[in-house]
Protein backbone atom coordinates (compact mmCIF):
# COMPACT_ATOMS: atom_id res chain seq x y z
CA UNK A 1 0.00 0.00 0.00
CA UNK A 2 1.27 3.54 -1.14
CA UNK A 3 -0.81 6.64 0.23
CA UNK A 4 0.35 9.95 -1.14
CA UNK A 5 0.45 13.69 0.55
CA UNK A 6 -2.91 14.88 -0.97
CA UNK A 7 -4.17 11.16 1.06
CA UNK A 8 -2.66 11.60 4.20
CA UNK A 9 -4.13 15.22 4.74
CA UNK A 10 -7.70 13.68 3.98
CA UNK A 11 -6.66 10.89 6.95
CA UNK A 12 -5.66 13.60 8.54
CA UNK A 13 -8.81 16.55 8.43
CA UNK A 14 -11.19 13.40 8.75
CA UNK A 15 -9.37 12.17 12.16
CA UNK A 16 -9.25 16.57 13.79
CA UNK A 17 -12.90 16.24 12.92
CA UNK A 18 -13.46 13.58 14.42
CA UNK A 19 -11.51 14.24 17.53
CA UNK A 20 -13.43 17.56 18.24
CA UNK A 21 -16.96 16.25 17.22
CA UNK A 22 -16.43 13.57 19.62
CA UNK A 23 -15.32 15.82 22.28
CA UNK A 24 -17.87 18.44 21.70
CA UNK A 25 -20.72 16.48 21.77
CA UNK A 26 -19.68 14.20 24.32
CA UNK A 27 -22.67 14.27 26.45
CA UNK A 28 -24.70 13.39 24.15
CA UNK A 29 -22.23 10.50 22.38
CA UNK A 30 -21.11 9.16 25.23
CA UNK A 31 -24.01 7.87 26.98
CA UNK A 32 -25.64 6.89 23.59
CA UNK A 33 -22.25 4.39 21.99
CA UNK A 34 -21.53 3.49 25.72
CA UNK A 35 -17.58 4.47 27.21
CA UNK A 36 -15.63 1.84 25.47
CA UNK A 37 -16.61 2.79 22.13
CA UNK A 38 -16.80 6.38 22.54
CA UNK A 39 -13.17 6.26 23.96
CA UNK A 40 -12.02 3.91 20.85
CA UNK A 41 -13.13 6.37 18.76
CA UNK A 42 -12.21 9.14 20.15
CA UNK A 43 -8.38 7.79 20.50
CA UNK A 44 -8.79 8.23 16.38
CA UNK A 45 -8.06 11.49 16.74
CA UNK A 46 -4.41 11.42 18.00
CA UNK A 47 -3.57 10.80 14.39
CA UNK A 48 -4.65 14.03 13.15
CA UNK A 49 -1.37 16.27 14.57
CA UNK A 50 1.22 13.34 13.86
CA UNK A 51 -0.04 13.30 10.07
CA UNK A 52 0.61 17.29 10.03
CA UNK A 53 3.94 17.13 12.07
CA UNK A 54 5.23 14.79 9.13
CA UNK A 55 4.07 16.72 6.58
CA UNK A 56 5.18 20.09 7.68
CA UNK A 57 8.50 18.62 8.54
CA UNK A 58 8.69 17.54 4.72
CA UNK A 59 7.49 21.15 3.57
CA UNK A 60 10.15 22.93 5.21
CA UNK A 61 12.96 20.82 3.17
CA UNK A 62 10.81 21.49 -0.36
CA UNK A 63 9.76 25.26 0.67
CA UNK A 64 11.30 27.90 -1.69
CA UNK A 65 9.88 30.31 0.52
CA UNK A 66 10.53 29.44 4.57
CA UNK A 67 9.20 33.35 5.40
CA UNK A 68 6.45 33.34 3.40
CA UNK A 69 5.45 29.58 5.06
CA UNK A 70 5.53 30.71 8.27
CA UNK A 71 3.81 33.69 8.25
CA UNK A 72 1.30 31.60 6.33
CA UNK A 73 1.17 29.72 9.29
CA UNK A 74 1.05 32.58 11.86
CA UNK A 75 -1.58 34.09 9.79
CA UNK A 76 -4.07 31.04 10.01
CA UNK A 77 -3.04 30.79 13.72
CA UNK A 78 -4.88 34.03 14.41
CA UNK A 79 -7.11 33.09 12.26
CA UNK A 80 -8.25 30.50 14.07
CA UNK A 81 -7.84 31.33 17.46
CA UNK A 82 -11.23 32.50 18.42
CA UNK A 83 -13.05 29.70 17.12
CA UNK A 84 -10.39 27.77 18.87
CA UNK A 85 -11.17 28.74 22.48
CA UNK A 86 -15.27 28.83 21.86
CA UNK A 87 -14.98 25.31 20.94
CA UNK A 88 -12.36 24.66 24.03
CA UNK A 89 -14.63 26.64 26.39
CA UNK A 90 -17.75 24.38 24.90
CA UNK A 91 -15.76 21.16 25.68
CA UNK A 92 -14.39 22.50 29.03
CA UNK A 93 -17.65 23.93 30.51
CA UNK A 94 -20.51 23.73 27.90
CA UNK A 95 -20.72 27.69 27.39
CA UNK A 96 -19.12 30.08 25.30
CA UNK A 97 -15.79 32.54 26.64
CA UNK A 98 -13.12 33.56 25.00
CA UNK A 99 -9.35 34.10 26.84
CA UNK A 100 -6.57 35.87 25.65
CA UNK A 101 -3.76 33.60 24.34
CA UNK A 102 -2.44 32.07 21.08
CA UNK A 103 -3.12 28.35 21.80
CA UNK A 104 -4.32 26.07 18.97
CA UNK A 105 -2.46 23.72 17.04
CA UNK A 106 -1.64 26.00 14.09
CA UNK A 107 0.24 27.84 16.67
CA UNK A 108 2.33 24.81 18.01
CA UNK A 109 3.13 24.35 14.26
CA UNK A 110 3.99 27.70 13.61
CA UNK A 111 6.85 27.14 16.30
CA UNK A 112 8.10 23.77 15.06
CA UNK A 113 8.62 25.22 11.95
CA UNK A 114 10.51 28.73 13.36
CA UNK A 115 12.64 25.86 15.58
CA UNK A 116 13.82 24.94 12.20
CA UNK A 117 14.62 27.81 11.01
CA UNK A 118 16.00 29.01 13.45
CA UNK A 119 18.77 26.15 13.98
CA UNK A 120 19.37 25.78 10.07
CA UNK A 121 20.22 29.69 10.20
CA UNK A 122 22.74 28.87 13.27
CA UNK A 123 24.14 25.93 11.34
CA UNK A 124 24.85 28.47 8.74
CA UNK A 125 26.35 31.27 10.61
CA UNK A 126 28.54 28.24 12.31
CA UNK A 127 26.35 28.25 15.99
CA UNK A 128 25.18 25.03 16.36
CA UNK A 129 24.71 25.34 20.02
CA UNK A 130 22.92 28.61 19.53
CA UNK A 131 20.60 26.97 16.87
CA UNK A 132 19.92 24.04 19.86
CA UNK A 133 19.42 26.81 22.59
CA UNK A 134 16.89 28.34 20.01
CA UNK A 135 14.91 25.11 19.61
CA UNK A 136 15.14 24.89 23.50
CA UNK A 137 13.67 28.58 24.04
CA UNK A 138 10.62 27.94 21.02
CA UNK A 139 9.67 24.56 22.74
CA UNK A 140 9.86 26.10 26.52
CA UNK A 141 8.21 29.28 24.85
CA UNK A 142 4.99 26.79 23.19
CA UNK A 143 4.74 24.84 26.44
CA UNK A 144 4.34 28.17 28.66
CA UNK A 145 1.88 29.41 26.44
CA UNK A 146 0.43 26.14 26.57
CA UNK A 147 -0.53 25.40 23.05
CA UNK A 148 -2.02 22.22 22.07
CA UNK A 149 1.04 19.54 22.07
CA UNK A 150 2.92 22.25 23.82
CA UNK A 151 7.41 21.46 24.01
CA UNK A 152 6.71 17.95 22.98
CA UNK A 153 4.81 19.46 19.49
CA UNK A 154 7.67 21.75 18.85
CA UNK A 155 10.22 18.86 19.31
CA UNK A 156 8.29 16.66 17.39
CA UNK A 157 8.46 18.84 13.93
CA UNK A 158 12.07 19.67 14.53
CA UNK A 159 13.04 15.77 14.70
CA UNK A 160 11.29 15.12 11.85
CA UNK A 161 12.72 17.86 10.20
CA UNK A 162 16.25 17.16 11.33
CA UNK A 163 16.24 13.45 10.69
CA UNK A 164 14.09 13.94 7.41
CA UNK A 165 16.69 12.88 5.21
CA UNK A 166 18.86 10.31 7.33
CA UNK A 167 18.06 6.16 7.89
CA UNK A 168 17.27 6.84 11.52
CA UNK A 169 14.22 9.30 10.97
CA UNK A 170 11.44 6.60 11.40
CA UNK A 171 13.20 5.03 14.80
CA UNK A 172 13.26 8.99 15.92
CA UNK A 173 10.00 9.06 15.40
CA UNK A 174 9.16 5.76 17.07
CA UNK A 175 10.69 6.17 19.99
CA UNK A 176 9.34 9.88 20.33
CA UNK A 177 5.58 8.61 19.90
CA UNK A 178 6.66 5.59 22.55
CA UNK A 179 7.95 7.83 25.07
CA UNK A 180 5.28 10.82 24.81
CA UNK A 181 1.95 8.77 24.30
CA UNK A 182 3.53 5.33 26.43
CA UNK A 183 4.40 8.18 29.39
CA UNK A 184 0.50 8.88 29.57
CA UNK A 185 -0.32 5.15 30.88
CA UNK A 186 1.34 5.86 34.38
CA UNK A 187 0.08 9.11 34.60
CA UNK A 188 -3.47 8.34 33.70
CA UNK A 189 -3.21 5.66 36.80
CA UNK A 190 -2.08 8.18 38.99
CA UNK A 191 -4.39 10.77 38.71
CA UNK A 192 -7.85 8.86 37.92
CA UNK A 193 -6.68 5.16 40.22
CA UNK A 194 -6.23 1.57 38.18
CA UNK A 195 -9.55 1.70 36.76
CA UNK A 196 -10.35 -0.25 33.15
CA UNK A 197 -11.51 2.97 31.45
CA UNK A 198 -7.85 4.37 32.52
CA UNK A 199 -5.74 1.70 31.17
CA UNK A 200 -7.72 1.61 28.24
CA UNK A 201 -7.83 4.86 27.36
CA UNK A 202 -3.94 5.60 27.33
CA UNK A 203 -3.53 2.09 25.97
CA UNK A 204 -5.82 3.41 22.86
CA UNK A 205 -3.87 6.20 22.14
CA UNK A 206 -1.01 4.80 21.65
CA UNK A 207 -2.13 1.81 19.93
CA UNK A 208 -3.19 4.86 17.47
CA UNK A 209 -0.69 6.95 17.80
CA UNK A 210 1.84 3.98 16.37
CA UNK A 211 -0.66 2.81 13.91
CA UNK A 212 -0.22 6.14 12.18
CA UNK A 213 3.34 6.01 12.51
CA UNK A 214 3.00 2.57 10.54
CA UNK A 215 0.32 4.62 7.85
CA UNK A 216 3.44 6.91 7.44
CA UNK A 217 5.69 4.70 6.26
CA UNK A 218 3.70 4.16 3.67
CA UNK A 219 4.23 7.93 1.81
CA UNK A 220 6.97 7.78 -0.38
CA UNK A 221 6.93 10.95 -1.57
CA UNK A 222 3.96 10.91 -4.11
CA UNK A 223 2.29 14.36 -3.90
CA UNK A 224 -1.35 12.72 -5.43
CA UNK A 225 -4.07 15.13 -6.23
CA UNK A 226 -3.02 18.81 -6.43
CA UNK A 227 -4.52 21.95 -5.57
CA UNK A 228 -6.54 23.13 -2.82
CA UNK A 229 -3.58 24.13 -0.44
CA UNK A 230 -5.01 27.04 1.15
CA UNK A 231 -8.20 24.48 1.76
CA UNK A 232 -6.51 22.76 4.07
CA UNK A 233 -5.48 25.71 6.37
CA UNK A 234 -9.12 27.03 5.95
CA UNK A 235 -10.86 23.37 7.06
CA UNK A 236 -9.26 24.28 10.72
CA UNK A 237 -10.99 27.47 11.73
CA UNK A 238 -13.95 26.93 9.59
CA UNK A 239 -14.50 22.97 11.15
CA UNK A 240 -14.36 24.88 14.08
CA UNK A 241 -16.93 27.52 13.90
CA UNK A 242 -19.12 24.79 12.53
CA UNK A 243 -18.97 23.04 15.41
CA UNK A 244 -19.21 25.36 17.60
CA UNK A 245 -22.68 26.72 15.66
CA UNK A 246 -24.06 22.93 15.54
CA UNK A 247 -23.92 22.82 19.56
CA UNK A 248 -25.21 26.00 20.43
CA UNK A 249 -28.51 25.08 18.00
CA UNK A 250 -28.66 21.42 19.21
CA UNK A 251 -27.77 21.68 22.74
Amino acid sequence: MTLTRFQLKILAICSMFLDHAMKIFEDVLEPAMGQTLYTAVLSLGRMAFLIFAFQLAEGVWHTHNVRAYLKRLFGFALLAEIPFQMVKSLILTGGISLSFGLTNVMMTLFFGVLSCVAYAYSVQKDRRDMGKFAVFLIALLAEVMGTDYGGFGVVFVFVLWYTWHSPQRWRAMFWMILFYYGLWIPLALLSWGITFAAVFESAMYLAVALGTWALLRQYHGEMGQKGGKYAFYLFYPVHLLCLAGAYCLVM
